[in-house]
């Protein structure tokens, strides 16, 4: 699919300096002979320096691809100037300097009025220099407030495409106006002082779990379906919503069309499966017509939908189904399960694989939203598939006791993305910049010589040590996830931050172990480092109880874990440090 992700744009306006690099050559002539589009000491060079690699030093070239509309395309350079002071950026966009030779980067020459891959109205190969000015003054007048921009694409390292924009179009060029770029761009521009040359805008949607979207984005190129699995609490509902943001907010970029933005291409639609959740629900099924009497309709579902809508030309749908194991998953899927394969797809000229819709011998409308366009509307056809452009993204916690095994046979369909606890996204969550799990040294300092930093730290170290024994005793899937310390406040003094550790530890960790480990008092005492029985208990937060009347001798010794949220901080922290000094 041509429509991609954009990162970045990068913004020349039209002048006297980047009319003429963007321009043919003339025999003795010295004011053609620029072949690049020149940035400022900052801003626009050092992002294009980021993007491309460069190491930053003067003097140095970097190979990159110009690219546009059509397959258009050629080997280029960029450079910072090494000329005393100047140190600007210079942006390659010919792949010649002489007269014969000099080729320019396509969408930036003027051409045909009626061409409507040209912005700039004029000649390419005007006789003179002479002539040329006098074209670049016509423009000028015109009023049309050109700008070129390179546009760089995620994945992209080595390429930047190239377009035109206009701030007052003329008729029959309104595909170039400013009003048809994405909002940042439009912002931007309206914002730029009258002296800047050069600008650039960053295209790129904040999110706040960007390594599990990347990791989501990743398994996209190699699957049309996705199901993030772990352990509660580590960010897979945030993903979730990180990734629909993305596909909202995303500026999506046709690297074939003159016109690249493409502003209705991507849909989004959340469910969640649940115990009553069927087939009916999720495909198609009959429900009561509105009327009078007793009328049935066949309704289709949020599968069907999206996939009516994604038979349009160039869209994209995002199908997101969070707790995906609540519901009989499979069954839920039904027969739609055989078109869920990336080699059944059905591809921009409709062929893949087919089945019979449900309900045959009625016809299926979608709700108008979901109109596939030209040659589709919203009339599935007898013979359902799903479009290639609708990915499905589900999420379901592995450790959940109340649902049975997932199908084989559906997760064959799906790329399988384990998200478990992040113990650097707590630490950049807390402020520990430099956290280092083997680095135990704080914890030999004497407590009244430890600021809020090594409580901290001992938060971090809780989840990894605690984390390390559930994995061994129970598998990874018993996990605790980051999010259950998430509430420790980042920036307070000692005495606050042991106080929110020791309540989020007593109301979150113990609440979850309890539950995971209900009825194995062993266990929880070797995840909780508690001593043995008749042992020295000292600062441990658990010991054992031994009740020596009829029931204690029914039932034996039991743990018994301290409520530590009301102690002095310096006896938490004491407490905290014993479920952890133990581990190697």
């Amino acid at each position: 699919m041509p429509v991609k992700a954009a990162v970045t744009a990068f913004l020349w306006r039209f002048g006297i300096s980047s009319f003429k690099a963007t321009y043919g050559r003339y025999a003795g002539d010295t004011e053609y002979s620029k072949n690049y589009l020149q940035t400022d000491r900052g801003g626009v060079r050092d992002k294009i320096t980021e993007w491309l690699g460069h190491s930053g030093e003067a003097g140095v070239f970097v190979p990159f691809e110009v690219r546009w509309q059509g397959g258009g395309t050629f080997a280029t350079k960029f450079n910072i100037k090494n000329s005393g002071e100047d140190h600007r950026g210079e942006v390659y966009v010919t792949d010649g300097t002489k007269v014969d030779t000099k080729r320019v980067t396509e969408p930036f020459v003027p051409g045909d009025a009626a061409d409507a891959t040209r912005a700039l109205t004029g000649s390419n190969r005007l006789p003179t220099a002479d002539d040329a000015n006098n074209l670049l003054q016509a423009i000028t007048a015109s009023d049309v407030k050109p700008w070129y921009m390179l546009v760089a694409i995620a994945g992209e390292r080595n390429a930047l495409h190239a377009r035109m924009i206009l701030q007052n179009p003329p008729e029959g060029k309104e595909h170039f106006g400013l009003d048809r770029q994405p909002e940042a761009i439009q912002q931007a521009i309206e914002a730029a002082a009258p002296d800047a040359s050069s600008i650039f805008v960053d295209l790129t949607v904040p999110v706040r779990a960007p390594e599990i979207v990347t990791k989501i984005e990743d398994a996209f190129r190699r699957s049309p379906n996705v199901l993030l699995v772990g352990p509660p609490g580590c960010g897979k509902s945030i993903a979730l919503e990180d990734t629909k943001t993305f596909y909202c907010r995303t500026a999506w970029f046709d690297v074939d069309r003159a016109d690249p933005w493409r502003h209705d291409t991507c849909k989004v639609f959340e469910t969640a499966f649940h115990p009553g959740y069927s087939y009916e629900n999720f495909v198609a099924g009959l429900a009561p017509k509105p009327g009078p009497g007793i009328q049935l309709e066949v309704r289709s579902g949020p599968l069907v939908n999206m996939a009516q809508w994604c038979r349009g030309a160039d869209r994209e749908g995002l199908l997101i189904i969070d707790e995906f194991n609540r519901g009989p998953a499979a069954a839920i899927f039904g027969d739609t399960l055989v078109l869920l394969d990336k080699g059944k797809r059905l591809d921009s000229g409709l062929t893949g694989s087919t089945i019979s819709h449900p309900h045959p011998d009625r016809n299926i409308d979608v709700p108008d939203e979901y109109d596939g366009g030209a040659g589709s509307g919203t009339l599935i056809p007898k013979r359902f598939g799903i479009p290639a452009g609708l990915k499905i993204l589900g999420a379901f916690n592995s450790s959940d006791r109340s649902v049975a095994p997932m199908d084989a046979a559906l997760l064959r369909r799906f790329a399988l993305v384990r998200i478990g606890p992040d113990a650097k996204t707590l630490a950049r969550h807390l402020g520990v910049a430099d956290f280092d799990q083997n680095d135990m040294a704080y914890q030999t300092k004497a407590l009244d010589q430890w600021d809020a930093s090594d409580v901290k730290r001992l938060a971090i170290h809780l989840l990894v040590v605690l984390n390390d024994r559930l994995s061994a005793i129970l598998g990874e899937d018993h996990e605790l996830g980051h999010s259950l310390l998430w509430e420790i406040p980042a920036n307070v003094g000692l005495e606050q931050t042991a106080k929110a550790l020791a309540a989020e530890f007593e109301e979150k960790v113990i609440g979850r172990l309890r539950l995971t480990l209900r009825d194995k008092d062993e266990q929880l005492a070797v995840i909780l480092n508690a001593p043995d029985q008749g042992g020295d208990v000292g600062d441990s937060i658990a010991e054992w109880f031994v009740d020596d009347g009829r029931v204690g001798r029914l039932v034996g010794s039991k743990l018994h874990i301290r409520n530590i949220k009301d102690e002095l901080p310096s006896q938490q922290i004491r407490r905290l440090l014993g479920v952890v000094r133990s581990h190697p």
